[in-house]
């Protein structure tokens, strides 16, 4: 299956950290910072090298902020439809 699939395997980044790609430049990556579990939804950009890295647009959340927007979804796809 391909980039976002519901059912996509993470695969892991240099540092060990699994990540899940949306598209080729942006990432959900799964760490930890000061002993807590984050999820960090980034895009990245491409080096002379052909490395990717993290750039400054992004958003890291707390696990319960995480779940908090999980909850939501729902919600947002509902008023999603009405946009439509």
């Amino acid at each position: 299956m391909g980039a976002g699939s519901s059912c996509e395997k993470p695969k892991t980044d240099k540092e060990g950290n699994a990540y899940f790609e949306i598209t080729d430049k942006r990432r959900v990556s799964l760490s930890k910072f000061r002993g807590k579990a984050r999820v960090d939804i980034r895009e990245f950009y491409q080096v002379a090298s052909g490395d990717l890295m993290p750039g400054k647009k992004g958003l890291s959340l707390s696990l319960e902020d995480y779940e908090k927007f999980k909850s939501m979804i729902p919600a947002i796809d509902a008023h999603l439809e009405t946009l439509n």
